[in-house]
């Protein structure tokens, strides 16, 4: 048989008033804060959209890049064989001063080959003179070469067919030669201009 319990309380028990749940504020953290609050959220700046792509434009911009490219590899590379053309005739006409230098001290100092002149004067008429040949010099040029040839200048004479002439209005290193209607002339100066010119020419067409 269970046993009962008396319990007597000494006081009377107290009505509590149950007071109603408040909801929570869940609204998101996007939402825009009110004009005068100083949330840090109201302070960061609106990220714009990024721009749609245009691969049509891309495209031309590449394309213009490219010949923009183009043209300047062209211009660089037409610059440069004109700057090694003109280093190239430079360096020709250095070395026709040089030369032009060096006969003008062979000249001077008596080395000149004479011989060589004469002989070249009568090979550039040839066979085209039928009359006496007579081959002109410098006075000092004459005197040098019968210094040098001696006894022999009778039969280089003979050999090439001419009389040697003394002519002072020549200028050391040149030669005239005269047969009739017939003639040439030798000028040092002007072979080595010929020389200048056909180096030049070369360069142009390499």
């Amino acid at each position: 048989m269970p046993t009962e319990f008396t319990i007597q309380l000494s006081r009377p028990l107290r009505k509590i008033a149950a007071e109603p749940l408040q909801p929570r504020d869940l609204s998101p953290l996007s939402e825009p804060p009110s004009p005068g609050s100083n949330s840090v959220l109201s302070q960061t700046p609106e990220v714009a959209p990024p721009e749609p792509i245009q691969p049509h434009a891309d495209r031309e911009s590449l394309q213009h890049a490219l010949q923009a490219l183009g043209l300047a590899v062209k211009a660089l590379t037409q610059e440069r064989s004109h700057s090694v053309e003109q280093s190239k005739r430079l360096v020709i006409d250095l070395a026709c001063e040089i030369a032009s230098h060096v006969v003008q001290a062979k000249i001077k100092s008596n080395d000149y080959p004479l011989e060589e002149v004469v002989g070249l004067i009568i090979r550039e008429l040839g066979s085209r003179h039928g009359a006496e040949l007579s081959v002109r010099l410098n006075s000092q040029d004459k005197a040098l070469l019968e210094r040098r040839l001696g006894p022999e200048l009778d039969s280089f004479c003979k050999s090439g067919g001419f009389v040697l002439i003394a002519d002072s209005s020549i200028a050391r290193g040149n030669c005239v030669a005269d047969a009739g209607d017939a003639g040439a002339t030798y000028r040092w100066d002007a072979a080595l201009d010929t020389v200048r010119t056909r180096l030049r020419e070369a360069v142009g067409h390499a």
